[in-house]
This record gives C-alpha cells, structure tokens and sequence, in this order.
C-alpha cells in the first residue's frame, strides 16, 4: 500500500500537495486539482488526516470543510495521480499498438527502420536526410489541413492548388536546358536628342544599362536593345553601328559583350544626301562572360558623320532586355 487510508488503484503515483496558512477570517474551502475518478486525495489539519465526507467534500476543484479552519491553521491536501503499469513500455525490445505522440524524438543511432529491419531512413548530425527508397507524395499539406501541392501519380506532374501560391526557389535551383532563368530590363524615356559620333561610346551612360548577376558562364545571355527615331541628317554615307559592352561599374574600360563590338553596321546608309529615320533593334546571344555582376551598356558608333538618336524625342523610347538561359 502506497499510503494509509482509502486504497488507490495502481501502485504507482505522483503526488501533488497544496499548502495552506489560514487568515485571521477562517476559511473552509480550498481550491484543488483532482480527477476524482482516479485521484487518491488525503486532507490534514494541523497534522492531523481528516476523513471524506465526515470531515470534508471533494470536487474536481475543490475541498470543502465541514467546519471552518481557524486562523493559523495548515491544512495540508495531498493529490495521487495515479498510472497503470500496463499503459508503460519496457527501456528495449517492446511493442506498442497505436498512435505515439510525443512533442520531440531523438534517435540514439539517426536511423527509422521498416517493418523488416531495414534502414529507411537515416539523419546525419547536419539535419540531412537520407531515404533509402522512393519518397512517394500524394499531396503536401498547408498548416490547416488542406492540400496545398499535389502530385499525379503517372506523370509526375506538380500542381499548386492554392489560391495565391506563392513559391521560393533558392540559388542552387536546376532548370532544364533552355529555360529562362532570370529577366532583366531597363527602359528610357528620353527628354531631347542624342548625338553619336565617330568615336565609339555609351553614349546613353546609365539612362539605358542591364545589371544582373548570371547564375553560371555556362548559361546564355540573350540581349537586346530598341531605339526609337535614328536620324542621319540627309547626310550622304552616314550610318550607324552598334553592339553591347560591359563592366562591373563602368569607371574602367568596358569589355565587348558577344564575339563583336558591333553587332549591326552601316544603319540608314544612303549613297545620296537624303533625309533617313528609322528605328534600330539588335541584339546578340553569348555565353555569360562571368558569374559576378556586371552593368550591361548599348554602345555605338558612326562612320562618316554624326547620327540622332530620338530625333522626335518627345514621342520616342528606347528598351534593352537581359536574359539569362540555362545551359
């Protein structure tokens, strides 16, 4: 017997003991905790063990006097939470039936085994995880219970059922071969003309620049370029030739983006002094030339004589476009 008086139902318990100094009005009721279904519960005044419903009444919350405490009176309450030895497991080699759940498992070996003894799964003290077989998904499930992602069967094909998904990849992410990466774009709403040269330049500065970070110098860059409104003058032989350069911030000399400085040549030519406007689109595909960022520029040149650009500036614009393409 695990105490004296009213006899408990397991040999097993945890008690809960609640003390109290009565105050100088008396008092006759004290609040407890019990499953008085199960609970063991003893009651002492001043030391003495009072006895159920003689001395006192028992609730799930509370402990009634049949006659009030005086001041300075303890009275003692002890609660028995009781277990059954049937429900506890032994340290190894033991079998429950069930659901088992607990707030936190640590695994002395990092391995879940099957059913024949085999190693599923396996998690390294890096918090990786390793699966034996195949991990088949039927759906992954949001925080209230729904089907966020579900994935076919035969095809293997993922959809996202939510209403506004939104879905995070993170930079070491594989595309397949040819997908775009990443797109980037600049446009330019002039505010008057742009001359250019015989002297080869960025004569848009960073009106006009692409600054992107390409994921590998395996992948391709596709770029192109718009510019509304060339104009040569009604000069004879005066045309344009542009490309693409790049740098990391352009306080050094430009490198030429592609195989070519100059991807288009001898624009608007005319063997006749006559008045030539047009717009000008080029562009290049080349391999990524680094991995770092780089600050893509237009850049440009006349043979013979100035050009305009944006000659009706007021109306005009001009665009470039950077994408990068998996290898």
């Amino acid at each position: 017997m695990p105490f004296i008086g009213k006899q408990g139902t397991s040999s097993n318990s945890k008690i809960t003991k609640y003390v109290t100094t009565v105050g100088a009005s008396g008092e006759d009721e004290f609040s407890v905790s019990v499953n008085t279904g199960s609970d063991e519960v003893q009651v002492f005044l001043n030391g003495v063990l009072l006895k159920e419903t003689t001395d006192y009444t028992l609730s799930d919350t509370l402990v009634t006097l049949g006659s009030n405490a005086v001041e300075n009176d303890i009275v003692e309450i002890h609660v028995y939470r009781s277990f059954i030895l049937a429900d506890a497991l032994k340290a190894s080699g033991d079998t429950m039936a069930g659901e088992l759940e607990v707030p936190t498992v640590k695994l002395s070996s990092n391995v879940i085994k099957a059913s024949d003894g085999g190693s599923t799964i396996t998690l390294d003290t890096s918090d990786n995880v390793t699966i034996g077989g195949d991990l088949k998904v039927g759906a992954i499930k949001a925080s209230d219970g729904t089907a966020g992602i579900s994935i076919a069967d035969s095809t293997g094909r993922i959809t996202v059922t939510e209403t506004n998904p939104s879905i995070t990849l993170g930079s070491n992410a594989t595309f397949p071969a040819g997908h775009v990466i990443q797109t980037k774009t600049d446009t330019y709403d002039p505010a008057g003309r742009t001359d250019v040269t015989t002297t080869a330049d960025d004569v848009l500065g960073n009106n006009l620049q692409v600054t992107i970070t390409p994921n590998s110098t395996s992948n391709e860059l596709i770029v192109t370029c718009f510019i509304g409104n060339l104009y040569n003058y009604g000069e004879q032989n005066h045309c344009l030739s542009a490309g693409f350069k790049y740098h990391a911030d352009w306080t050094g000399t430009p490198t030429t983006l592609g195989s070519r400085e100059f991807v288009t040549e001898q624009h608007l030519r005319l063997a006749s002094s006559t008045i030539m406007m047009g717009n000008v689109y080029f562009m290049t595909i080349t391999n990524a030339p680094v991995g770092t960022q780089i600050i893509i520029r237009p850049w440009f040149q006349t043979d013979d004589g100035d050009m305009r650009l944006f000659d009706g500036y007021a109306k005009d614009q001009a665009s470039l476009v950077v994408q990068e393409i998996q290898a």
